[in-house]
């Protein structure tokens, strides 16, 4: 009897990545933190290749995989409004003059955790059309009307549109009457225009109440508290409005992307060293508030240069060429499983170009990313 195995492309791709990572050290900006994160990554990298190893060919193995995500994802949603429920003002980031309140829930920023939610979404639509008992699927349900209320709570618009994303390739996918999946699209899109309306709804605060708030006049002697460094670079003339958040704004990112594009022509080859992101990247940007470039391509080129992004760009090549195989080869509950993994990466890649998280183990967003993509060749895996 044939023995199967995980097609070997992705992974060839994925130790590609990972050695270079790992041999960065040798002429990284900072080699003890390069060393730390890289081991971090060998770490994530073997546990997805060894769950991906045990589950091929074995779809009810990679559904029990992707139902632990979901639950995973709802465990980290709950735990935020149980958050919000004992302390309002560690669970809601306050409103500034460019933003306004913020649902962050048991993140450090109102991204954080949306990004895990973002990837969990096309998750649960999966679950949804695979339960069979009502109970179940009010269960599921709930869990989806949990993340995008969580979503749309933080004003994430990556988020947002990452979850759209995925739940339209959910949707292409599915082996249905097109009648059906056209409907399917209007929903998603509804559901998503409304979404973006509600994150609408809050202000900012005004620029009168802020200096009414602010108390009599006083001399400051530090500049650092009048113009701060990492206002510097954008910043408007005196007396002019302050920089709104806007629906179509990019949030000083168009900026900060810039910048980090300068960077990267410092070290254009090799990059500064994997894991050195936010040490290679300052922020000196008006109305961007972040220690990293918060874009994943570009922040793989800050850590690796042209080299690692090539290689970041060939993995995930391999593995859109296993779910395509995977869709067009694969029946049953092994091809649904494919159509939940395959809409994760989608959702993730869209994801990566608003967030730099693709490449950092620690953040529970890059594990299901690649727990679920590497979910992808066991699921087509080949007779050896």
């Amino acid at each position: 009897m044939p023995r199967r195995r995980p097609r070997a492309g992705p992974f060839v791709a994925l130790g590609a990545f990972v050695t270079l990572a790992l041999v960065s050290s040798a002429w990284s900006a900072r080699t003890g933190w390069t060393e730390r994160r890289s081991g971090a990554l060998l770490l994530l990298a073997v546990a997805g290749s060894a769950l991906a190893a045990a589950t091929a060919a074995r779809p009810e193995a990679v559904r029990r995989i992707l139902e632990a995500l979901v639950a995973a994802a709802a465990i980290v949603a709950l735990l935020g409004l149980y958050l919000l429920w004992v302390s309002h003002e560690q669970a809601v980031q306050s409103a500034s003059v460019q933003y306004p309140a913020r649902y962050r829930g048991i993140g450090q920023n109102p991204n954080t955790v949306p990004l895990l939610l973002a990837l969990a979404v096309p998750l649960t639509l999966w679950l949804w059309t695979e339960a069979r008992a009502r109970s179940r699927k009010a269960l599921v349900a709930g869990a989806l009307l949990l993340f995008d209320g969580s979503i749309v709570a933080s004003g994430s618009r990556g988020a947002l549109i990452a979850a759209l994303a995925g739940a339209i390739v959910w949707v292409v996918t599915l082996r249905r009457p097109w009648r059906l999946r056209l409907a399917l699209l209007a929903a998603a899109a509804t559901v998503f225009a409304a979404d973006v309306a509600i994150t609408q709804i809050p202000k900012p605060l005004s620029p009168a109440a802020v200096h009414g708030a602010s108390g009599p006049h006083r001399v400051v002697k530090d500049a650092e508290l009048v113009v701060p460094l990492e206002d510097e670079l954008g910043r408007p003339g005196k007396g002019a409005p302050p920089i709104r958040r806007t629906l179509f704004g990019t949030s000083g990112r168009a900026r900060a992307w810039d910048g980090a594009l300068h960077q990267i022509a410092r070290r254009p080859v090799a990059g500064f060293g994997f894991g050195t992101e936010q040490f290679a990247f300052v922020d000196r940007y008006y109305g961007f508030d972040s220690s990293v470039p918060e874009n994943s391509y570009l922040g793989v080129a800050l850590q690796l240069g042209v080299v690692g992004l090539a290689a970041l760009l060939i993995l995930l090549g391999a593995l859109a060429a296993v779910a395509v195989r995977a869709l067009r080869t694969l029946t049953g509950r092994a091809l649904a499983a494919a159509q939940a993994c395959a809409s994760v990466v989608v959702a993730g890649v869209v994801l990566g170009l608003t967030q730099s998280y693709l490449t950092s183990p620690g953040n529970l967003a890059s594990s299901t990313f690649w727990i679920a993509a590497l979910c992808l060749p066991a699921l087509a895996a080949e007779n050896v």
